[in-house]
């Protein structure tokens, strides 16, 4: 049964994927084949932010985890290593950049960015993010990286990566 919480529905095709508290589930509504994913089949944590699908058709995977989740095609489950600190980080949200690199959110941990390289840059308030508390990330076609937090907005603009706060004073009451 899918769970009574729903944190995020993708999909494409007859397919769909929900992020709830239980896990994914995915439902091919034409073959009539449902599948669940949790930490049974590999995910690190249960409790699903967002979910990001990918022109490979591959999911990626938002919870409270130090790693990126991904289910592919085959439903195979990979988790990659974000953040090697002693807690646990909780992302709250994924993009992928018109350079095809990865930005997480986080509660708490600011911002990563995964660069096709595989090497991983963080922006937190100690380099210009607004605050470390990310409630929600997306890009414009300019390739900005938008950023929301209580209180107003971080960009983080272009290849030089230079932050822009945006808040009360700016007419942002978030």
């Amino acid at each position: 049964a899918l769970s009574n919480s729903i944190s995020h529905i993708t999909g494409y095709g007859s397919i769909l994927f929900f992020a709830t508290k239980n896990g994914v589930f995915k439902i091919d509504q034409e073959k009539k084949i449902n599948s669940h994913f949790t930490t049974e089949n590999g995910l690190p944590h249960n409790n699903i932010n967002q979910l990001y699908l990918d022109e490979n058709k591959d999911l990626w995977i938002a919870t409270h985890s130090n790693f990126l989740s991904c289910i592919n095609g085959k439903e195979e489950v990979t988790n990659k290593s974000v953040y090697n600190g002693n807690d646990l980080i909780n992302i709250t949200g994924i993009i992928k950049d018109v350079n095809k690199e990865f930005w997480l959110a986080t509660f708490g941990n600011g911002v990563f960015r995964i660069k096709k390289s595989g090497e991983i840059e963080r922006f937190t308030t100690g380099n210009g993010l607004k605050s470390n508390y990310c409630y929600g990330i997306t890009n414009d076609e300019s390739n900005n990286i938008w950023v929301g937090h209580r209180g107003g907005l971080s960009r983080i603009k272009g290849e030089r990566q230079q932050i822009s706060r945006y808040g009360k004073n700016d007419g942002i009451n978030g």
